[in-house]
């Protein structure tokens, strides 16, 4: 496989995709990805708390781990709907985490801003 990708005016990631490699079959890569789902961890987050798993930590301990799940869950959001999805599958969630690391990494010979 292959990562392709557009940049932005800033060098910014416009776009981001895996695309197969030349002796790789698309289709098969389409049924792999539909069966490597990864669970939103908001999900599990939100399942714990119900079952009262987080009850013994303080409110600061709980808040810390809240946020963490939240941001987490950022990359299951989806802008069509507004909403952070139930999963997501293991394709579309490396794209979306490449996306936030070529963001956030940056080395000062790729550094604009």
């Amino acid at each position: 496989m292959e990562i392709r990708y557009q940049i932005d005016k800033f060098y910014l990631p416009k776009t981001i995709h895996i695309v197969p490699g030349a002796n790789e079959d698309k289709n098969e890569l389409a049924r792999m990805s539909s069966r490597l789902i990864v669970a939103n961890p908001a999900v599990a987050f939100a399942d714990a708390a119900t079952n009262h798993e987080f009850d013994q930590l303080s409110d600061p301990e709980y808040d810390k781990l809240l946020a963490v799940a939240s941001r987490l869950s950022l990359l299951f959001y989806d802008p069509k709907t507004g909403k952070a999805a139930q999963s997501l599958d293991l394709f579309s969630l490396t794209v979306r985490l490449l996306h936030e690391y070529m963001l956030n990494n940056h080395n000062e010979a790729s550094r604009i801003l």
